[in-house]
């Protein structure tokens, strides 16, 4: 009986976090070379794409203080811009809040290599995996962009109710094999 019990309420509580959105998704992202920079976009939150289709860009924060040139008064923020195939690919990092220089002067890394966006620059899908870029004004310097999706929450209760259904019906199985044995 209490077996039955707790089989309703775990049916009951998968249901509720099915029914919420799952549509948000959070990357991470962790550049490596001659420079070093980590952070997080939430696809959920709007993007700025151009109408052309040519790159969507992001305000972002994160670790990007082992980047040459970035101000550290600026909250370890900065806009990135990912190309589409139409440019080519590559992304670019702007020290975005920086008002003591220019705005065309906030360039801190620009990177030709494969596009890690697909579909409308309004709305992109990123790649997951690990990316070769080098530095466009400066070849010789060469970077790895490891693009990895982390899980939201609802995806990691409903695996961890799976699990538990799993050790539950083990259990029950278990109980059944020694019973028939004696």
């Amino acid at each position: 009986m209490k077996l039955k019990n707790w089989s309703a309420a775990a049916m009951a509580l998968a249901a509720a976090m099915t029914a919420t959105s799952a549509t948000a998704t959070v990357f991470s992202f962790e550049l490596n070379g001659a420079h070093r920079a980590v952070w997080t976009i939430d696809t959920d939150q709007p993007t700025d794409g151009y109408a052309d289709g040519e790159s969507s860009y992001y305000i972002v924060e994160g670790n990007f203080s082992d980047l040459p040139g970035f101000s550290a008064k600026t909250n370890n923020a900065a806009l990135i811009e990912f190309y589409t195939d139409k440019l080519d690919g590559g992304f670019y990092i702007e020290d975005y809040y920086n008002t003591t220089v220019d705005v065309d002067d906030r360039a801190i890394l620009t990177t030709n290599g494969p596009s890690v966006i697909t579909g409308p620059s309004i709305a992109p899908t990123f790649l997951t995996g690990s990316f070769v870029f080098t530095n466009k004004y400066n070849s010789a310097e060469k970077y790895s962009l490891l693009i990895t999706a982390i899980p939201e929450p609802a995806s990691w209760a409903m695996m961890l109710i799976g699990f538990g259904a799993i050790g539950v019906t083990m259990r029950r199985r278990a109980k059944g094999a020694v019973t028939l044995l004696a």
